[in-house]
């Protein structure tokens, strides 16, 4: 009896360990995400308040350089609605996005999204690689992938098309990848990125069952 009820405890312990593990990831970065928009908001709140007493005079935006030591280069796995804000975070816009929020920013100068793409922090990354099924998305996520508007910013490759995920991971150019497929592949790829020795951001859920996230989290130990 004592001997059983050790045992369920420590299995109870390691599936705790493991979630709470697990949780970091998603928590983080929906903390660090929700950090970001409220520090935006007071940003915005000020700036247009000053903009209504002040004439602004900015300088154009100059995006300072990081050593090619640190550069990585990207791969996009999923270009859909998250895959496509995803990697505007990362530094690459449409030609069609930029030019239609440039446009709302001349016409509205509370209008900041332009300023805020224009003047956010250099990566210091490229995107190389887009894989997804539909044309008209993989081709949007090549465009900007070589689209280059802000002053000082390097000029940028033309990242490759690939049919299927395995072969993106295949390119040992390619230090790491974002997973934004639907949910049911997010386990798959992230655990195949990882034994491919590619670092992995993958949108939530990470995860759709308790076996799933076990197994992922015995594939990053892994690696």
């Amino acid at each position: 009896m004592s001997n059983n009820t050790n045992k369920e405890n420590g299995t109870n312990m390691d599936r705790r360990e493991i979630l709470k593990g697990l949780a970091t990831v998603p928590v983080l970065g929906l903390f660090l995400a929700n950090l970001w928009r409220k520090m935006r908001r007071d940003t915005l709140k000020k700036s247009n308040l000053l903009a209504d007493l002040v004439q602004e005079k900015s300088a154009p935006a100059v995006i300072s350089g990081l050593s090619d030591s640190r550069h990585l280069n990207l791969g996009i796995i999923g270009y859909g609605g998250r895959g496509s804000h995803l990697i505007r975070g990362a530094g690459f816009a449409t030609k069609g996005w930029t030019d239609t929020v440039s446009e709302n920013a001349r016409k509205n100068k509370l209008d900041k999204q332009f300023k805020t793409y224009m003047t956010q922090e250099d990566l210091n990354c490229t995107l190389v690689g887009v894989c997804d099924l539909f044309d008209v998305r993989a081709e949007q996520a090549i465009d900007a992938s070589k689209n280059e508007v802000r002053s000082g910013g390097k000029p940028k490759a033309t990242a490759k098309r690939y049919r299927h995920y395995t072969e993106l991971l295949a390119n040992d150019d390619i230090d790491a990848v974002i997973v934004a497929t639907p949910d049911h592949w997010h386990s798959r790829i992230t655990m195949d990125a990882a034994k491919a020795g590619k670092h992995v951001y993958c949108e939530k859920g990470l995860t759709r069952t308790f076996d799933e996230a076990i197994k992922v989290y015995d594939e990053v130990k892994k690696t």
